[in-house]
């Protein structure tokens, strides 16, 4: 049982979270739909209908509004304001185009471009080997599998000394 805060009587609140009793009402006032103002049953709902619904998201296929598209430069009809490629094939172009810059980004911190392979000879086997940093790689890609198998698990800068 709970008082209400309007009145003062005892009323039974069903759920924890109502303040007032019935006979006082609902101190909010009633929502309203957004396209056509029509009082809502539902206060989470913003549309009385499906009807207003559609009407409200496809207000911009009732007025197309000419753009330029962003790969071909060509201009068409936006259906939507989100709209920005003219067809599919630009969309699927432009998605490839993002893709490749990003492997490519990718493919750079791997391999610097600025930095030149050098040949330098491995410290445990002396079979020589292409490296972009000789002052880290000191042995060949072979041979350091065998030290990570070997210390697995081990941080092996400490023991860089100590195998070589």
């Amino acid at each position: 049982m709970r008082m209400c805060l309007r009145c003062g009587k005892e009323f039974v609140a069903h759920d924890g979270r109502k303040k007032i009793c019935k006979t006082c009402g609902d101190p909010t006032p009633a929502k309203r739909c957004v396209v056509c103002g029509e009082e809502l049953k539902s206060r989470r709902s913003r549309f009385c209908s499906s009807a207003c619904y559609r009407k409200y998201y496809r207000k911009d296929r009732n007025n197309p509004v000419e753009a330029r598209c962003v790969i071909c430069n060509s201009v068409f009809l936006k259906k939507q304001s989100s709209h920005i490629y003219c067809s599919a094939a630009c969309y699927y172009r432009a998605r490839s185009k993002s893709r490749r810059r990003s492997r490519n980004e990718i493919s750079s911190r791997l391999w610097p471009k600025n930095k030149i392979a050098t040949l330098i000879p491995c410290n445990m086997c002396g079979n020589i080997f292409r490296s972009w940093d000789p002052a880290k790689n000191r042995r060949c890609p072979s041979c350091q599998l065998k030290v990570e198998r070997l210390f697995s698990g081990a941080d092996v800068r400490f023991l860089e000394e100590a195998i070589d």
